[in-house]
């Protein structure tokens, strides 16, 4: 078991947000989050591939209020789709874990307004 903590763990990610609008009539709204796999940890270490066990989505209303809202339990999977959002503005976040179930900090949410 690697003795890491969790505050070691940060890692730094890079995430796109791609919106699609709707029919202009609410709840119709898509967004598909896409995030590249980290390769360091803050403390410089490398991070294969092999100790990544998946992601954790985040959205939320305002940047302090996301929340989990699912699991991405494949490493090489880096994308999430969003369906069927309401008009207004939405921020999103994803957390990589390590096979030891230790989860990055939240990174600095992205952010999609639909009108």
């Amino acid at each position: 078991m690697k003795n890491y903590i969790i505050s070691t763990m940060l890692i730094i990610m890079s995430l796109t947000l791609i919106g699609c609008g709707g029919n202009g009539e609410g709840a119709g709204n898509s967004a598909t989050l896409t995030w590249t796999a980290p390769t360091t940890r803050m403390d410089g270490s490398f991070v294969p591939m092999s100790e990544i066990a998946g992601y954790r989505v985040y959205m939320g209303a305002t940047p302090d209020s996301i929340t989990l809202v699912d699991e991405v339990v494949d490493p090489y999977t880096m994308e999430y789709q969003f369906s069927a959002l309401d008009s207004g503005t939405y921020y999103f976040s994803v957390t990589a874990l390590d096979t030891d179930d230790q989860e990055s900090d939240i990174p600095e949410p992205v952010s999609k307004t639909f009108i």
